[in-house]
């Protein structure tokens, strides 16, 4: 049975009681088996059931940029994927440096970063590797939200979820992404079968709005994605906060939380164009300092467990979309080990039983040693090609999911 489009008196019923059309194409109505889609709880390639471990290497677009050198590093990093057996890999479309954005302004755009983001497609594409991109994002200040509102006549992030030119700017945005023609492909990205999936955003966050807002902008988002493209999947990009669902109130990271607009099953069941569910977790990021790591390991085991159980009581595929853990200087590397074992042994569990686990991404993997010069803890999370404890269990977690989903296949 197809889930329901929003249980008002379950998730709290909202001013607005939206009907977005219905874009989504079914698993049965693609002919193309290159393309990823859902089947209930499960994600087809074509007779194949894909399940993975996955990585996050946002930088690939920003690599690209950097001539011969960054194209041979964005190279180096995807070869890296096919080693340790992983299948999937998110990535952005937009940059944390302001030379390299993609978007300058409303309705400009860097041709220079759309060409490092079609090398980067077209060298994941030899490999065979998926990718997951994210259109836009909460943060970032060259292109993210505390921006984009300037360009639409904005003045606080609530106007970017509410005011109809900060919606239409954004809509120009993702139709600049997704009709994009590849430089070297010659393919749109709406026909590359390298791309499993679009994120809305990244992280979108509305404090103290209620869920409503982001719910009926996501819903309004997925139609628009969905009217020009059919063939890729779309999800949130949240992180999975819970404001009105009772038995998920209580795992919530700590106070704040509940504030931020998002509710995990009001944003995904807005719209069946929003094909799977995702999830993110920080520990180090949501839970206070004087938290100790022991507590951080059961946060994470809650947190996921019950994403997972509500996954399943939805019938809808999960993907662990973002998790990490900040070390410095290797001295945390087994906290950090532990943390992933909590996220992947779940995820293991869940793939191997016919659960709604699909898929899981780390954040991230780099060719870089120490923090990013702008200094900021960023560079703390990352998983470096010299981190061989660590990449161990990101190898054999990619292959127990990849062999989950072999024994479900039916090639």
């Amino acid at each position: 049975e197809p889930r329901p489009r929003n249980d008002g008196a379950r998730h709290g019923r909202c001013d607005r009681e939206d009907e977005y059309p219905i874009y989504s194409a079914t698993a049965s109505e693609h002919q193309d088996p290159r393309f990823v889609t859902v089947e209930g709880t499960k994600l087809k390639l074509g007779c194949r059931t894909l399940k993975f471990g996955g990585s996050n290497t946002y930088q690939l677009m920003e690599r690209g940029m950097d001539g011969s050198e960054g194209q041979a590093r964005v190279r180096t990093l995807l070869d890296e994927h096919v080693k340790l057996g992983m299948e999937v890999v998110r990535t952005w479309t937009f940059a944390y440096y302001w030379d390299k954005a993609l978007q300058w302004a409303g309705g400009s755009y860097n041709e220079d970063a759309f060409r490092a983001l079609d090398y980067a497609i077209d060298e994941a594409g030899k490999r065979n590797l998926k990718l997951i991109v994210a259109l836009g994002d909460m943060w970032c200040e060259p292109e993210g939200v505390s921006t984009m509102i300037s360009w639409c006549g904005g003045s606080w992030e609530g106007d970017f979820f509410t005011m109809e030119s900060c919606k239409d700017m954004y809509k120009d945005r993702i139709a600049s992404i997704v009709e994009r023609v590849n430089t070297i492909t010659g393919l749109a990205y709406k026909d590359d079968p390298t791309i499993m999936a679009w994120d809305i955003i990244n992280e979108a966050r509305y404090k103290y709005a209620g869920h409503c807002t982001l719910r009926n902008w996501f819903g309004e988002m997925a139609a628009y994605i969905k009217s020009l493209d059919n063939k890729h999947l779309v999800t949130t990009g949240e992180e999975a906060f819970y404001s009105t669902t009772p038995d998920g109130y209580w795992v919530n990271p700590d106070y704040w939380s509940p504030d931020e607009g998002q509710d995990f099953i009001a944003d995904h069941t807005i719209s069946r164009d929003i094909d799977f569910l995702v999830i993110h977790m920080w520990p180090d990021n949501w839970l206070q300092d004087a938290v100790s790591w022991q507590d951080k390991v059961t946060f994470t085991k809650d947190w996921v467990d019950v994403h997972i159980a509500q996954a399943a009581e939805l019938g809808m595929p999960l993907v662990i979309e973002e998790f990490g853990k900040e070390i410095r200087n290797n001295e945390n590397v087994e906290i950090r080990n532990e943390i992933y074992r909590a996220v992947y042994d779940a995820a293991e569990e869940s793939a191997k039983n016919g659960g709604p686990v699909v898929g899981t991404m780390f954040w991230y993997l780099s060719d870089e040693v120490y923090s990013d010069p702008d200094g900021w803890s960023r560079g703390g999370y990352h998983v470096a090609l010299s981190d061989q404890s660590t990449l161990g269990l990101i190898e054999r977690h990619s292959r127990s999911m990849a062999n989950a989903g072999e024994s479900e296949s039916s090639c």
